[in-house]
């Protein structure tokens, strides 16, 4: 995802429990969050823009 420029990542695999999903900013460590936390990330980032 790094080469092709995405901010984000979105991990939905082996290491997700329950509602909580892998998540990962570009230069940032993985972090377990909920989706909803996740939305309210990318989402305060696109409105600063």
């Amino acid at each position: 995802m790094n080469l092709i420029g995405a901010p984000y990542q979105i991990i939905i695999g082996k290491k997700s429990e329950g509602d909580l999903l892998e998540f990962k900013e570009t230069g940032g460590e993985t972090q377990k969050l909920p989706l909803s936390k996740i939305i309210q990330i990318i989402t305060k980032q696109k409105n600063s823009i």
